[in-house]
């Protein structure tokens, strides 16, 4: 018998799995649309140091895509920073999304109208489907985290310091300090 890696949840069903997969290739999917218009604009654009912040945006999107694909594996140490992280990047992809739909409006500010409306859909679409990624990681059941992790789970009288708590082998309340 192969020996159970610390931090792997193997409880989860297949549906839940499958959500979880299909909601990843939505992001992904998306993320693809996104690179290719920001690329598109960026050959096109005089300024090459034009869409620095935009870059980074997809290099991180694309840094939390293979994390989120890590922990549909099974590993889920990092779960909670990952939706967080997540949260924070959808934040930026929205913030952008207004941005780029003030450009796709601009008449003349980009010779190509068709990258421009690319890049604002993969904005779009990755604010969508990162919010849809969002709500399925955080609506999965959890176990008990340290009983999942591998930490000794307390199973008798557990008192608070200063209130009383009841000895289990005498029947007799004493003082825990």
């Amino acid at each position: 018998m192969a020996p159970k890696m610390l931090g792997r949840d193997s409880s989860r069903s297949k549906s839940q799995l499958g959500v979880g997969a299909l909601m990843l290739g939505f992001v992904f999917l998306s993320w693809i649309v996104l690179l290719a218009g920001v690329s598109a604009v960026q050959h096109e654009a005089h300024n090459r140091n034009a869409l620095e912040f935009e870059w980074w945006i997809i290099a991180f999107e694309f840094f939390l895509v293979v994390l989120a694909a890590l922990e549909l594996a099974g590993f889920r140490r990092g779960h909670s920073g990952l939706v967080a992280l997540k949260a924070v990047n959808t934040a930026l992809i929205m913030f952008y999304c207004q941005t780029w739909n003030n450009n796709r409006r601009s008449v003349g500010v980009f010779s190509n109208y068709k990258s421009v409306r690319t890049t604002f859909a993969g904005f779009v679409l990755l604010a969508i489907a990162n919010s849809l990624l969002i709500l399925s990681m955080g609506t999965e059941p959890h176990q008990n985290r340290d009983a999942q992790y591998g930490a000794p789970v307390a199973t008798g009288p557990v008192g608070i310091q200063g209130t009383r708590a009841t000895n289990m082998e005498g029947g007799q309340g004493q003082t825990v300090v």
